[in-house]
């Protein structure tokens, strides 16, 4: 897109946001993480007099589905709200008039007599749906209407949250007079709900996912948080079945799968009620990493192990999390925090000779000076070589034998080091 074309987009996304996204309360692009959460708390628990059900939908292929015969009377009413001419209406007319290109450097598409690009394979002129996202609050808005639309031809109220292609409703059953004197269950009140909804959604074009979609009336999820009963489900335990997989690296080194590990952890004790499980469970799969690759570990003691595990890169060790990081976020100064845990250890007399053993306090092999410059919080330790900078070098020496571009070999040359 042209700066002209994403200009238009962006700012006429952001008026929604701003304006109308302010008095609709039914969607949570707008909200902060705070007002996130109050509101899932109060849908998870309405209260009342009636019962309520939760339903989660999900669509098929969302944004490619909007076609202009659909928004285009909703978006002539915003620009009557703004008292603007054809500037929300113009959306789904937009594409009209453009060429889609697909980057295909082998197969780029072929070109007409004054240069423009020609339909084909790899060039679309005018199509009929714009790109995912580019107007992702206006089609937000056309979808909560149409959820309280079938709500309000069934005869009562939803409430809402969601962000494009998913959708949580919170839908209030009738009292137990409006269902009898309909012989109607709940349930079956549910499922008329759903079949009034769909029937909507496919004459505006746009196809559930009926499979991936759910309903409860005990449960709500709103972006892999669970309330069941109007209680916050801990999502830890969850994340915790996972946190050997998603400690996935493309180099596989022994820095870079302990990093992985103390990052998922992390996570886990954010979701958690008190950081101590989460940190017990990664030391714990770290000391087993560490083991498998380190098979002379197996011979010191767990005092050892221990030790090792508290001592985080600033002051030489592997790039664990300590705990304090796990119970408070945004921990920067990771030296002084370090130097802590390390003379808290100094004082427990089975561990005082393991950290004597592994933290080299004496004189440092390489000064450099230029470092507490780049970084004050720097020590000089003698810390092991960490395996990225000895890519990184290695890679310098291969590159400068390979480019052949004089600017380029600037970048690696000694005074760029000197720099």
């Amino acid at each position: 897109m042209t700066f002209e074309m994403r200009a238009y987009q962006v700012i006429t996304e952001l008026n929604i946001a701003e304006t109308i996204f302010t008095y609709i309360k039914h969607q949570s692009m707008t909200l902060s993480a705070e007002q996130l959460t109050k509101t899932l708390n109060r849908m998870s628990c309405p209260g009342g007099d009636h019962d309520y059900v939760n339903i989660v939908i999900d669509f098929s292929s969302w944004c490619t589905h909007f076609r202009a015969e659909l928004v285009e009377p909703l978006f002539k009413s915003l620009d009557a709200l703004f008292g603007f001419t054809n500037v929300y209406s113009f959306s789904h007319k937009f594409p009209l008039i453009s060429k889609l290109i697909f980057q295909d450097r082998y197969a780029p598409p072929d070109q007409d007599q004054d240069g423009e690009p020609m339909e084909g394979p790899r060039c679309v002129h005018g199509p009929e749906a714009w790109l995912e996202g580019l107007r992702q609050k206006g089609w937000t808005l056309a979808t909560i209407l149409i959820i309280l639309l079938a709500a309000h031809r069934c005869d009562t109220t939803a409430s809402l949250l969601g962000q494009g292609d998913n959708q949580v409703i919170v839908l209030r059953i009738p009292s137990k007079q409006y269902l009898r004197e309909r012989n109607l269950t709940p349930d079956e009140y549910t499922q008329q709900f759903l079949r009034v909804l769909e029937e909507i959604y496919d004459k505006a074009g746009i196809v559930i996912k009926v499979p991936e979609s759910w309903r409860s009336r005990r449960l709500l999820e709103y972006g892999r948080r669970y309330f069941l009963d109007g209680v916050q489900v801990s999502g830890a335990i969850k994340k915790a079945t996972r946190l050997t997989s998603e400690a996935n690296q493309t180099i596989h080194t022994t820095n870079a799968t302990i990093a992985g590990l103390f990052s998922s952890g992390v996570s886990i004790a954010g979701d958690d009620e008190s950081p101590v499980p989460a940190y017990m469970l990664t030391v714990y799969e770290a000391a087993r990493v560490l083991w498998r690759l380190h098979p002379e570990y197996l011979q010191q003691s767990d005092e050892w192990m221990i030790t090792l595990l508290l001592m985080n890169r600033t002051i030489g060790g592997y790039p664990v999390v300590l705990f304090p990081q796990f119970a408070t976020r945004a921990t920067q100064d990771t030296l002084s925090l370090g130097l802590s845990v390390k003379r808290h250890a100094l004082r427990d007399d089975r561990l005082r000779e393991c950290v004597y053993t592994l933290l080299d306090i004496g004189k440092p092999n390489h000064v450099d000076l230029i470092q507490l410059i780049k970084d004050p919080g720097s020590i000089p330790l003698n810390i092991p070589p960490q395996p990225e900078n000895l890519f990184r070098r290695r890679l310098k020496e291969g590159l400068l034998g390979i480019i052949k571009n004089n600017e380029m070999l600037a970048i690696f040359g000694t005074k760029a080091d000197e720099e």
